[in-house]
């Protein structure tokens, strides 16, 4: 008969095989912080970047109505949009007013032909096919009141537009 005391090895009947187990990796706090701050500033500055490359070209026209209308803010952006091929090439302007643009429509008409000639002078407009003027007022604890107006500026006659083809070719 055998002596010997019975062994107990609980280490390895307790203990999860090794192949089960993940190893925790943990990033510390000032690890963190460093990260987000670096994430942040990258993120702004591809935006700024983004924004002046974009928007650029447009910003002797924006100060320009700037200047003309005193607090209204214009925003300027033109080209076509790339989701949808064989759109206009717009040249877009967005801008606040003092007065109600829906029910002063011939106010807006006078804004919207003089911020015309003065895109004219800072715009070759012969790029664009149409300008689109956005007037709104932000009355405090109102909805904004907001009007749209677009102009043509292609020569009467002719048309920019592509013929409409059916993708459906089946006989």
């Amino acid at each position: 008969m055998n002596n010997d005391p019975p062994t107990t090895d609980s280490s390895a009947s307790t203990a999860a095989p090794a192949s089960s187990r993940r190893a925790e990796r943990r990033v510390s706090g000032r690890g963190m912080v460093l990260g987000l701050l670096v994430f942040g500033t990258f993120t702004t500055g591809a935006m700024w970047v983004y924004w002046t490359l974009h928007v650029g070209p447009f910003r002797p026209l924006q100060d320009a109505i700037a200047a003309a209308f005193p607090h209204s803010s214009p925003r300027v952006d033109g080209g076509q949009r790339k989701i949808h091929k064989h759109t206009p090439k717009i040249l877009r302007i967005v801008m606040r007013v003092d007065f109600d643009p829906v029910v002063e429509k011939s106010r807006g008409e006078e804004v919207v032909t003089k911020v015309e000639k003065i895109a004219g002078e800072y715009v070759d407009l012969s790029q664009y096919e149409e300008l689109e003027v956005y007037l709104f007022q932000g009355v405090p604890e109102q909805n904004v009141k907001q009007q749209e107006y677009t102009r043509s500026l292609r020569p009467s006659g002719t048309s920019t537009k592509p013929e409409k083809v059916s993708q459906n070719t089946l006989p």
